[in-house]
C-alpha cells in the first residue's frame, strides 16, 4: 500500500514542467508568429511590386525567394532553437527531479 503510494508521488513530481521551459516555448511561439508575420508582409510587399510592374516573377523567381527567406528564415531560426532550449531544460529538469526523487526513496530505505 505505501509503494502505491510512493510510485504516485514519484509520478506526480515528475510532471511538472520547468518555468524556464514554459518561458522559452512561449518566445518559441512568438517568434513562429512574426515569421508569419514576416512572410505576409514578404507576400504583400512582392504583389505590389508585381501590380505596379517594378518585377517580372518569372524571370526575377530567383530574387522573390531571396527575399522571403531573407525576411522570415532568421525568425524560424530562432522559434526552433527556443524550442530545443526549452526541450532541453525540461528534460534536464525530469532527470534531476527523477535523480533526487530515487535518492530521497533510498535515503528513506536506508533509515
Amino acid at each position: 500500500m505505501e509503494k502505491e503510494k510512493t510510485k504516485k508521488r514519484i509520478n506526480f513530481n515528475l510532471k511538472k514542467i520547468s518555468k524556464l521551459a514554459i518561458f522559452l516555448y512561449f518566445i518559441a511561439i512568438l517568434f513562429l508568429g512574426y515569421t508569419g508575420f514576416t512572410i505576409y508582409n514578404s507576400y504583400n510587399y512582392i504583389s505590389e511590386l508585381v501590380a505596379y510592374g517594378s518585377i517580372d516573377m518569372s524571370s526575377q523567381m530567383i530574387d522573390v525567394v531571396n527575399y522571403y527567406i531573407t525576411a522570415s528564415a532568421p525568425y524560424a531560426f530562432y522559434a526552433i532553437v527556443a524550442w530545443v532550449l526549452g526541450f532541453i531544460v525540461n528534460k534536464v529538469k525530469f532527470f534531476t527531479d527523477y535523480i533526487n526523487t530515487l535518492n530521497n526513496h533510498v535515503i528513506d530505505d536506508a533509515q
